[in-house]
C-alpha cells in the first residue's frame, strides 16, 4: 500500500508531501497520468521511463527476493565440509556447500557419530543456496522416514516434501544459524527445528529458497524468488525467517577462516589450562597468572558454539545422573 502522499507538480521538480488517505488503484493511475502529461522533462516520465521506475521500485521493495545480478556471475561454491570431535560423545559439523560431495562427507560423519553415540552440533551459519532438492537431501539425514520436512509453496501449488530415507542420525541435535543462513540452509534449519533440534544464534533473513534466473541482456540477469518454504506447523520462512531458541549475535567470519587454517574449532570453545603462580616467579618478580589473564581477555571465542556445548553438556548430565531412590512410604495403622 502506498503511503499517504499528496502530489505536487512544479516546473523544476516533482515533490511528494504527506497528507490525505492511502491511494487506491484509480488514484495511482491518475497520478501517473498527471506526471506523464505535466512534468517539465517529458523524457523523464514517458512510458519507457515509467516502466524502468516500476522495475527499480519493485526490485528495491522486494530485495533480496527479487534482484538484478551480473549475467556472467557464476554460482559461488561454498566452503568445504568441516568435522571435529569436541569430546568422546560430541561432534561438530559445519556445512559450507550443498553439493553431492558434501552429502557423502556428511553421511560418513554421521556414521562415525552414530558409532560413538555422539550428539551433533550442526553449523549452518554463513551457508546459503537456492535449491529445494538440496534442502530435502540434507534435512532427511536427520528426520525419520515418512515425516514431513516442509511444504514447497509456489503460486497456487503446494508440494509437500517427506523424509524419503531412513534416518541416518537420530541423536541429540543442535543447529547453529545466523543472519546469513539463507535459502537451502534456512529450509534445513527450519525442518530440523520442527523435529526437535535446538536453534542457537541469530534470526535468519527469511529468504525464499529457490530463484528463477532470467537474462535480460549480456550484462544483467533478473533473479526472481519462485518458491517459499512452509514448515510443518504452517510457519512460512519468507519473509519472517527463523527465530532461534537461544539468541547469540556475533560476527564469526574470522573464526571460520582461522579454524579452517588451524584445522580446529576447539581454541574458540575451550579455555586453555591456567598457569599457577610459583616461588620461582616470586623471586623473578613475574606473574604468569596475570599474563595469562591478559591473554584470555584478548582471546576470541565462538559464543554460539560455546552455548551449544554448554547445553548438550547440561542435558547429558541430567540424562546420566542416577535417579534418587524412592522415599519410604509411611506405614498405615493397619500395617
Amino acid at each position: 500500500m502506498l503511503k499517504k502522499y499528496v502530489l505536487f507538480l512544479s516546473l523544476a521538480s516533482l515533490a511528494l508531501v504527506r497528507a490525505g488517505a492511502p491511494l487506491g488503484d484509480s488514484e495511482v493511475s491518475a497520478a501517473l497520468e498527471a506526471i506523464g502529461k505535466s512534468f517539465v522533462n517529458a523524457t523523464d516520465v514517458d512510458a519507457p521511463a515509467q516502466r524502468r521506475a516500476t522495475l527499480e521500485g519493485l526490485v528495491a521493495r522486494l530485495t533480496p527476493n527479487v534482484r538484478l545480478a551480473d549475467a556472467s556471475e557464476a554460482a559461488k561454491s561454498g566452503a568445504s565440509f568441516f568435522e571435529e570431535k569436541l569430546d568422546d560423545s560430541l561432534v561438530y559439523m559445519r556445512i559450507g556447500s550443498f553439493d553431492s560431495a558434501t552429502l557423502v562427507q556428511l553421511d560418513q560423519a554421521i556414521e562415525r557419530a552414530n558409532a560413538d553415540s555422539a550428539a551433533v552440533i550442526l553449523d549452518l551459519r554463513e551457508a546459503s543456496d537456492n535449491r529445494v532438492t538440496a534442502a530435502v537431501e540434507f534435512a532427511q539425514r536427520f528426520v525419520p522416514e515418512g515425516k514431513l520436512l516442509f511444504t514447497e509453496r509456489r503460486r497456487g501449488n503446494d508440494s509437500p516434501h517427506l523424509s524419503g530415507a531412513s534416518t541416518k542420525f537420530n541423536g541429540r541435535l543442535v543447529v547453529l544459524v545466523n543472519k546469513r543462513t539463507s535459502g537451502t540452509a534456512e529450509a534445513i534449519a527450519g525442518a530440523l527445528h520442527s523435529h526437535g533440534a535446538m536453534l542457537i544464534g541469530e534470526k535468519t533473513p527469511g529468504h525464499a529458497v529457490e530463484f528463477e534466473r532470467k537474462p535480460l541482456n549480456d550484462e544483467t540477469a533478473l533473479e526472481i524468488a519462485t518458491a517459499n518454504i512452509v514448515l510443518p506447523d504452517e510457519r512460512a520462512i519468507f519473509p519472517g525467517g527463523l527465530t532461534p531458541d537461544l539468541a547469540v549475535s556475533q560476527d564469526i567470519k574470522n573464526i571460520f577462516e582461522e579454524s579452517r587454517r588451524n584445522g580446529s574449532v576447539k581454541p574458540f570453545v575451550f579455555e586453555p589450562p591456567q598457569p599457577r603462580f610459583n616461588e620461582a616467579e616470586l623471586v623473578a618478580r613475574t606473574n604468569s597468572e596475570m599474563d595469562d589473564e591478559r591473554e584470555q581477555s584478548a582471546r576470541t571465542y565462538d559464543t554460539a558454539l560455546q552455548r551449544a556445548v554448554d547445553f548438550i553438556t547440561a542435558v547429558r548430565f541430567f540424562d546420566t545422573r542416577p535417579k534418587s531412590p524412592e522415599p519410604p512410604q509411611p506405614k498405615t495403622e493397619n500395617q
